[in-house]
């Protein structure tokens, strides 16, 4: 699961540097939707969190505003960061979110 736009860039290059393009990789993302998940993530799971989006996901809580935005932002915007790397898909994990699945998807109307 990919939670940090530097993380993945950096993987996909070593990839390409030593297999080129010989199989396909698909990054899996899950919409974040609170800092308290995000955190959760990194230490349950030791998952690389971008600290621009727990800084934002931070500011939306501590402002009143619905974090579940920040994170449908973020993830239209992963999305498009790997298609311009040539990453061809991605895989969500929904994970009983299947709102913001949906309106990820939308945004980024293909």
């Amino acid at each position: 699961m990919v939670l940090d736009e530097t993380v993945f860039e950096k993987f996909y290059k070593e990839v390409l540097n030593e297999y080129g393009h010989s199989f396909p990789i698909l990054p899996g993302i899950r919409v974040p939707s609170s800092s308290k998940q995000l955190k959760r993530m990194k230490d349950k799971f030791g998952i690389r969190v971008s600290k621009k989006l727990m800084k934002e996901m931070i500011a939306a809580e501590e402002a009143g505003k619905n974090p579940k935005e920040i994170g449908i932002r973020w993830a239209v915007e992963f999305t498009q960061f790997v298609r311009k790397l040539g990453i061809r898909g991605v895989h969500f994990f929904i994970m009983n979110d299947v709102e913001s699945a949906i309106l990820v998807k939308k945004r980024l109307s293909f």
